[in-house]
């Protein structure tokens, strides 16, 4: 995008460098790598891909604690479905001890 800097990867690429990227750095790695996308996420503004990358690296005390910040804000201006669609991917054993994803998801089903 010419006003910011932004730029898209083609999909079938963008998967390509997944697979590469699996194949060889550790788990440990990738999870770092999609915690600090999270983190960047969140500086630029955009909480619900900074919930994404979080899910991604399975850091459910980060989605928690972004949800306690902003978990309102998706209600409000009617993201429930966004809220819906990344909570419940969430393992239920892991969401039984997450109290604001929890809310929150309950919350989305109810909009």
């Amino acid at each position: 995008d010419p006003h910011n800097g932004e730029f898209g990867l083609h999909y079938l690429f963008r998967e390509f460098l997944q697979e590469k990227a699996e194949k060889e750095l550790s788990r440990e790695t990738i999870t770092t790598i999609y915690r600090q996308a999270g983190h960047f996420c969140l500086k630029q503004g955009n909480p619900a891909q900074a919930l994404r990358y979080f899910l991604r690296a399975e850091d459910y005390k980060q989605i928690d604690a972004v949800l306690q910040d902003t978990g309102m804000a998706f209600l409000a201006t009617n993201q429930a479905a966004t809220l819906n669609t990344i909570l419940s991917r969430i393992p239920e054993p892991c969401l039984h001890q997450m109290g604001w994803a929890s809310l929150f998801l309950a919350l989305a089903h109810m909009d």
